[in-house]
């Protein structure tokens, strides 16, 4: 017995010492996480977003033969609701709103309210035509110009900020749709007074979709063969060579093509959570003459620094549009 274990330990001895030597001596290897190597950003491009349920912007009067006023509205439905179901039916848009109201002289109607779930019941009224109504505007559908930030594989990012309701909340989106977009027009930013990019959404041009709408920006899925026609840089992603100095963000005011324009980073918020970790300014003096700085529709811009992309532009300072702030392009990939 006491041969047979030292036969065994010895064994494992020399195991161990060749498991040792392969640590010291062999050769490392590295292996890249996909998401450390993307392509880069910069393109502008229309997106149309549908909303889960429907969001009540105002209230309109229902001109009937007996009264003229708002049944929602009496009801205590407020303006900023998301109208999500009529007696359990899903709501989505303005003909679903009528279809379930048809020979109904009460509905119940299930409301979300800043994140919280309401009742109410709501007479409909019938209008001069004897078609009845709720009397509310709604609206399923946003649509808007911004930048991609990256792309991985057939994924994209967008914008490094949420889209939001008039009450300042993210907007749940069912579906979405991303498509190419051209500037036609370019309002200047000014103190107190915010610029903005304009441009047409081209809908025959559909080069993805858009199935996220987060604190960090929209994500989804891009056409490959919108992606066969780019001449894509890839770029290494790190935010740790972050610091304090000179950067630059890519961006596409003109044209279809972005380029590449000088920066300052002048403040970094290492603690911060959410999008604004980085304070920008811009000194690019042909961006300052032709934008006045940052303006709507630069959201998603990639900042750049030492070759390595490192976040991305999500704010404006209002009173000084020449500034504003970037996200951290960790909290856009995970």
């Amino acid at each position: 017995m006491i041969m047979v274990s030292k036969i065994k330990n010895k064994f494992i001895f020399i195991i161990t010492l060749i498991i040792s030597f392969s640590i010291f001596f062999s050769k490392p290897i590295f292996i890249k996480a996909d998401n450390e190597y993307v392509y880069l950003g910069g393109y502008v491009a229309g997106f149309s977003l549908k909303t889960k349920g429907v969001h009540i912007v105002g209230f309109n009067e229902v001109v009937g033969l007996s009264k003229n006023d708002s049944p929602s509205k009496n009801a205590g439905i407020l303006v900023g609701d998301i109208l999500l179901e009529i007696d359990d039916k899903p709501i989505n848009s303005l003909e679903d709103v009528e279809k379930n109201l048809s020979d109904k002289e009460i509905v119940r109607v299930k409301i979300d309210r800043n994140g919280e779930i309401k009742h109410f019941y709501v007479i409909p009224h019938e209008d001069v035509i004897g078609k009845k109504k709720l009397g509310i505007f709604v609206r399923n559908t946003i649509n808007g110009i911004g930048t991609i930030t990256y792309i991985n594989k057939d994924k994209y990012a967008a914008l490094g900020h949420p889209v939001l309701n008039e009450n300042g909340k993210i907007i749940e989106i069912s579906s979405g749709e991303l498509f190419k977009a051209k500037i036609n027009d370019i309002i200047m930013g000014q103190k107190g007074k915010a610029g903005e990019l304009r441009g047409i959404i081209l809908k025959d041009f559909c080069i993805g979709n858009a199935n996220n709408n987060t604190n960090s920006g929209i994500y989804g899925k891009i056409d490959n063969n919108f992606l066969d026609n780019l001449n894509l840089e890839k770029i290494e992603v790190d935010q740790s060579v972050a610091k304090i100095g000179s950067a630059q963000i890519v961006c596409t005011i003109e044209n279809e093509l972005p380029k590449k324009y000088d920066i300052e980073i002048v403040k970094i918020e290492n603690e911060n959570k959410t999008n604004k970790n980085l304070i920008i300014k811009i000194v690019d003096k042909i961006l300052i003459e032709k934008t006045g700085g940052i303006i709507q529709g630069m959201s998603g811009s990639p900042i750049i620094q030492d070759g390595k992309l490192i976040g991305a532009v999500t704010h404006v300072f209002i009173n000084d549009p020449t500034r504003g702030f970037g996200i951290f392009i960790n909290n856009m990939i995970k």
